[in-house]
């Protein structure tokens, strides 16, 4: 008879808690940790409430991390950092930016894309296509 293919064996509950907390709550990362499939953590995660509360915390962990950095440029006046503040924080003071579309003759499109009649989404689409 031929050879017994040992058994893997499976991954603690622990092991897992550890490569989280090692990889930032990164799943791609742990996994390589754990010599296993992103896939098959996942699962791992998905099945544990123990898994999915520390995943949790990890990731509101490094949340707070980054704020507190991004609050840190701004309180040194970085530009950068208070115009992305400002668009993701400021949308209700209507700090919003907003895209323009051009057509071939340089005439913005000036209504919202939500609010066209489907003829003039039709108008306005045909008109960017048109070859100069």
């Amino acid at each position: 008879m031929g050879e017994k293919i040992p058994l893997k064996k499976r991954t603690t509950l622990a092991q897992c808690e550890i490569a989280l907390e090692k990889s930032g709550g990164f799943i791609t990362r742990a996994a390589q940790m754990l010599n296993i499939s992103t896939a098959a953590l996942t699962r791992r995660i998905q099945r544990s409430k123990r898994l999915q509360d520390l995943k949790a915390q990890i990731d509101e962990k490094y949340l707070d991390l980054a704020e507190s950095k991004l609050m840190a440029k701004i309180n040194k006046e970085d530009l950068g950092a208070i115009c992305f503040y400002l668009k993701c924080k400021g949308k209700g003071r209507g700090y919003i930016e907003k895209q323009q579309i051009e057509f071939n003759d340089k005439t913005p499109i000036k209504k919202d894309i939500k609010e066209m009649s489907d003829d003039e989404a039709a108008e306005n689409y045909r008109n960017i296509m048109k070859k100069d």
